[in-house]
């Protein structure tokens, strides 16, 4: 045999040796399950979602990361992470970088700015880290590979494939966090195609029930620190502390909506504290 096809065959056995998990499992029958169901039921190119799950990685850190989400975290730990003076800051130097376009969100949506500077700030500390995982990787190994939360990953799969098809985004090497979310806000791929907007008018969009209300906790013995309406919409939340009592809040409506982005109370309490600590370091600065 000769030198050169030794070589050829020798790079071959590497090449199928490395090969990701992806490559070799692309003949399983819930990945060609995956692949008709996008053919029939929104025409999407066989060839194409073949190859895009052929090619995409199953990845044990993502997985990992899944299991011990920050939001498991005791409030005081999770706290530390996002109530810092370099996010307070970079709160405020964002805010003021792009306070015109965030007064017209605010306007529109009816949702105050240092709330929207917060989120940013929470979900990726204002653009700077929007995660290092290729979407498909995550969506792929979640949906296929992680049994708890397999149907819910698969379905934002398929909510990415007919994203890219829409935004013409590149779904092979669109990048963001292990589960999956993109961009400054950090959206999965169904908030993604049914919140985003083109703000900026470029022809693309680039980028938790029953709670009691005031009176019911009044009658159980809980004081609001401050005069509620009896039929205002609120619920009790204790947060754990390092101190030897813990923290309790009767929290409201708006304290609600903020975790229809993101279900934990913690996460909601984190964008809450940072948004009045920003605000409090914009006026501030601005009355200086």
């Amino acid at each position: 045999m000769q030198k050169n096809t030794l070589i050829a065959l020798s790079l071959a056995a590497l090449m199928t040796a490395c090969a990701p998990l992806g490559v070799q499992a692309e003949l399983r029958p819930e990945y060609r399950e995956f692949v008709d169901e996008m053919a029939t039921k929104h025409g999407l190119d066989r060839e194409f979602v073949t190859a895009l799950l052929a090619g995409a990685e199953m990845r044990q850190d993502i997985i990992d990361a899944m299991t011990r989400p920050a939001e498991a975290l005791p409030w005081h730990r999770y706290r530390r992470i996002f109530m810092t003076d370099a996010r307070v800051s970079g709160g405020v130097r964002f805010w003021n970088e792009y306070e015109e376009v965030i007064a017209r969100a605010a306007r529109e949506y009816g949702v105050a700015p240092e709330i929207i500077v917060a989120i940013i700030g929470v979900e990726s500390n204002y653009g700077s880290v929007q995660g290092r995982y290729r979407v498909v990787d995550a969506l792929v190994t979640l949906g296929f590979h992680y049994p708890p939360r397999a149907a819910f990953f698969r379905s934002e799969l398929e909510h990415f494939l007919l994203l890219a098809r829409e935004e013409q985004l590149d779904a092979a090497g669109a990048t963001g966090s292990y589960a999956g979310a993109m961009g400054s806000p950090q959206f999965i791929s169904s908030s993604y195609r049914a919140y985003a907007v083109d703000f900026d008018g470029s022809g693309s969009r680039d980028l938790w029930n029953s709670w009691p209300d005031v009176g019911a906790l009044r009658a159980a013995g809980v004081l609001p620190a401050r005069q509620l309406p009896d039929d205002a919409r609120a619920n009790l939340l204790m947060l754990e502390t390092s101190e030897e009592a813990d923290e309790h809040w009767v929290t409201l409506h708006n304290f609600f909506v903020i975790t229809r982005y993101n279900r934990s109370p913690l996460y909601a309490m984190a964008v809450h504290q940072l948004a009045q600590a920003i605000r409090e370091a914009h006026d501030t600065v601005g009355s200086e």
